[in-house]
């Protein structure tokens, strides 16, 4: 008899664990612990009657040829299975995710893989030995995944717990269900008890790594501790929560990390434990809860001396200026070097710090020749050589800073970044940064010539408004550029309708100028130096400062400095959308390639800059794909990698509402959307979307019809302004509840009128469709009382949805004949018929209508008619 078994104290990896394993040996029976936590035994009752499930009380384990170990390899974890170990001929294959310790099970088959949850091991080998898992397998399986990579957050997730997460959704795994699971309400005893928790929480600073502490009262078995502390996790904003229950001789702990310098599952370790680097629990006997917390203390401040600390990450040597050092020269080293910020020093020792900023402003007010320490900034943050990052972070955060100086014996011996801290933090991800930075900035840039391409492929009035901005730069004395998307279409031989200019100073004076000579209308974005000129022909000129950009955090909109046409396009999204096309009369039509753009462009790869470029601007992993199909280009391999890297650190999360809205309706606006949700699934986008949303084969066959349907409307409704992203949008929202759609629709701050008609189309799908459905062809006015008021797009929608012909042929009839019928008479001729009934016109005018449809009233004396009929009888 084969028997599986998992740890005491179950969680949802452990259940989902045994489910797998029961499906690699369908023969076993599952022993399941009799300490189950309280969530996943709520579970178990609902899947009761689909699962088979036995207590290890019921098992029979002297009959036990094979046993399989799952989530552990502690012997003294198993329950009763341990007293059997020693059978002859006893057979033990072990699935674990925990790395392996002296006193493990001495396995025959030991399957051991650096994952977040053990049961992603148990479904890649079902996957690779094509064994496919019941939608409530793949939900429970998915759910213990997301259990223990809180929901694919702790350090621990590997990019193959997401791939695998990916395949559950595609088997037909339940968010919803998830989620009820992994956010159940609290209730009202939790509540008390969890008020009391927070009452009694204590904080500790342990080596720079903050440290909740929460001692909890004696609590019921009513009461789930393991959800009190993920609750306690969400509310803390601490590096280590721990939480400490006395039940009767025992002390139960459990705890959860968020920095990779305490592992949760190592504190516990010499006390029995289990669990990860990011959650772990044990329960301890004959200790006092006094001596429990002094240890873990000891321990959490044993591990905080191997975390990463300021020398590990700063600057050296660092570039400063003197107190006595002028304005300008400080203006100039930072030009040179690429920097924001400079420290100032007096015989090495730190007196404050002089930004970009200040230095520019003194230069406009005529103070260049002043020294910095008038302008310098004296009560900056500092740290030590020992300060730990989760410190330096925080500093970092509070007082908004982009530079944190490192002091030593009160001298200055080095500098940290924004970007030392984001290459730390997402350093598995992002290995590559500094490498890549250099090696982009540090390519000589390439010169070749487009004056004559521009003068074949352009119109007159184009090549007119580029010699005009030329003409313009010469006058003021500024080198001039066309840069990005047009240059790049130039190369591809297409013509593109975006002109975007950039100048390496005084921008706001060259746009207002280009605008005299162009008779256009200017408008001008101060906070980012930037002009919009629109053209009496609607030709939009978008005119900005040669600039860099840099990020208080990731997915946050960019700080603005000025700075070179090399950095300034640096800052750009991919290497295709990099080169520059020199307006100015004596280089005019040179183009200019600092980074590999026309290679790029030549092999069709989409290449980003840097590998921080997703973590900087989010938006740009929908912008890959969006040029990706667009322009019949592929993503190469290294950006590939990073997109997906960053899909799965949840970067959308922190991304405004509004830019994610933004880039789904340019995204959706395209040629063809239905590839681009192809690819997006491909590459784990969609769940930025909605998570339930899955291009499973009916989904695929549903987005064929909706092809179709747009293709229909292209031709036969040309005067029709359908707006294609939300006929898409509508699509992706197919599977989606009216709730889910709600709150998806309102996350993405669409405009007013886009919200109305999106929910309006969603809600009412099911009862137009019946209505339709029961409308008979033969009276229009039916079929037009079912449909109108309704917007084009949501009707095309209904045309796509609905499997009835005749119904199709209904909408189409509406679409293209029935909309367009008006009434000879008017609202004035009613008024000259019966003045007194005013409150019937509207009644009356839709009969009439009606009438018209069905064919029973034809000409303006007919209409008037009924009209006297229906208002003066």
């Amino acid at each position: 008899m084969d028997v599986i078994v998992t740890h005491a104290h179950a969680d949802f990896d452990a259940l989902a664990s045994l489910v797998a394993a029961k499906k690699l040996y369908p023969e076993a029976r599952i022993a399941l612990p009799c300490l189950v936590e309280r969530s996943v035994r709520q579970l178990m009752d609902l899947i009761a009657d689909l699962v088979v499930l036995e207590s290890e009380t019921d098992i029979p384990f002297s009959r036990m040829r094979r046993l399989i170990v799952v989530d552990t390899r502690d012997p003294g974890r198993i329950g009763r299975a341990a007293a059997y170990l020693d059978t002859p001929g006893l057979e033990i294959h072990c699935y674990d995710h925990h790395p392996r310790a002296a006193a493990d099970l001495r396995a025959t088959k030991d399957i051991y893989a650096a994952r977040g949850a053990t049961v992603t091991i148990l479904v890649e080998l079902l996957k690779k030995k094509s064994i496919v898992l019941s939608p409530l397998e793949a939900t429970i399986c998915a759910l213990g995944i997301y259990e223990d990579t809180g929901s694919l957050t702790f350090s621990s997730t590997t990019p193959r717990d997401i791939d695998m997460v990916g395949y559950l959704f595609r088997l037909g795994a339940d968010v919803s269900l998830i989620s009820s699971c992994l956010n159940r309400e609290l209730t009202p005893a939790e509540v008390h008890v969890f008020s009391q928790l927070l009452d009694r929480t204590r904080y500790y600073a342990v080596e720079g790594v903050s440290v909740a502490l929460c001692s909890a009262p004696a609590v019921g078995k009513d009461v789930d501790l393991s959800l009190m502390i993920n609750k306690l996790a969400e509310v803390e904003n601490t590096a280590v929560v721990i939480l400490i229950s006395r039940a009767g001789s025992r002390v139960h702990v459990a705890a959860r990390s968020r920095v990779s310098g305490v592992n949760v599952a190592e504190l516990f370790a010499e006390f029995g434990g289990g669990g990860h680097a990011g959650a772990a629990a044990v329960s301890i006997r004959g200790r006092a809860v006094e001596w429990i917390t002094a240890r873990l203390l000891r321990r959490i401040r044993r591990q905080c001396k191997k975390t990463v600390r300021a020398r590990d990450i700063m600057r050296v040597p660092v570039k400063a200026a003197g107190v006595r050092t002028l304005v300008r020269d400080a203006d100039h080293s930072m030009q040179l070097c690429g920097l924001g910020m400079l420290p100032v020093v007096e015989r090495g020792r730190l007196c404050g710090m002089i930004s970009a900023e200040k230095t520019r402003q003194a230069m406009r007010a005529g103070f260049g020749h002043a020294p910095v320490s008038g302008y310098m900034i004296r009560q900056a943050p500092t740290v030590g050589p020992d300060t730990a990052l989760p410190e330096i972070r925080r500093l970092m955060t509070t007082y908004h800073a982009g530079y944190i100086p490192v002091i030593d014996d009160g001298g200055l011996v080095g500098m940290i970044t924004r970007t030392d801290i984001l290459r730390q933090a997402h350093g598995r991800v992002f290995e590559a940064a500094a490498a890549g930075r250099r090696k982009a900035v540090g390519r000589p840039p390439q010169q070749f010539p487009l004056a004559a391409r521009a003068r074949r492929l352009l119109n007159t009035r184009l090549r007119t408004v580029l010699h005009c901005a030329g003409k313009v730069a010469d006058r003021l004395g500024v080198p001039a550029y066309i840069v990005g998307g047009f240059v790049r279409d130039l190369l591809l031989g297409r013509v593109s309708g975006d002109i975007d200019i950039v100048v390496e100073r005084e921008a706001l004076s060259y746009a207002e100028q280009l605008s005299c000579e162009l008779s256009g209308i200017l408008t001008v974005y101060r906070r980012f130096n930037t002009a919009k000129i629109t053209l009496p022909d609607a030709l939009v000129i978008d005119v900005a400062m040669a600039r860099r950009e840099y990020y208080e955090y990731p997915a946050a909109l960019p700080q603005v400095r000025e700075s070179s046409l090399r950095q300034d396009l640096f800052r750009r999204d991919f290497t295709i959308n990099t080169l520059a096309f020199a307006l100015n009369k004596k280089r005019f039509g040179m183009a200019w390639d600092f980074f590999g753009a026309r290679e790029d462009i030549r092999q069709k790869r989409i290449r980003v800059l840097h590998d921080l470029s997703f973590v900087e601007d989010p938006t740009r992993i929908l912008r890959a794909v969006r040029f990706e199909q667009r322009l019949g280009f592929y993503i190469d391999r290294h950006t590939e990698h990073l997109i997906r890297a960053a899909a799965g650190f949840g970067m959308f999360a922190r991304l405004p509402a509004a830019r994610l809205g933004d880039e789904l309706r340019s995204l959706l606006s395209e040629a063809r959307p239905h590839n681009l949700i192809r690819r997006m699934w491909q590459l784990h986008e969609l769940q930025f979307i909605h998570p339930s949303i899955r291009l499973d084969r009916a989904m695929e066959q549903f987005l064929c019809a909706v092809d179709e349907v747009a293709g229909w409307s292209a031709l036969a409704l040309p005067e029709q302004n359908v707006r294609r992203w939300m006929l898409y949008a509508l699509a992706l929202a197919d599977r989606l509840s009216v709730a889910q759609a709600r709150d998806l629709i309102a996350s993405f701050s669409l405009r007013k009128a886009e919200r109305n008609s999106l929910l309006q189309a969603k809600e009412l799908a099911a009862p137009v469709l019946r209505a339709l459905n029961v409308a008979p062809a033969s009276r229009p006015s039916r079929i037009y009382a079912a449909l109108r008021g309704l917007p084009v797009e949501a009707l095309l929608y209904y045309m796509a949805k609905t499997a009835e012909r005749s119904d199709k042929e209904k909408i189409i009839q509406f679409l293209t004949k029935y909309v367009t019928i008006g009434l000879s008479i008017t609202g004035k001729d009613l008024q000259r018929l019966a003045p007194h009934a005013a409150r019937r016109y509207g009644e009356a005018l839709a009969r009439i209508t009606a009438a018209k449809l069905d064919g029973n009233v034809c000409g303006r004396a007919d209409e008037l008619r009924l009209a006297r009929k229906l208002l003066c009888s």
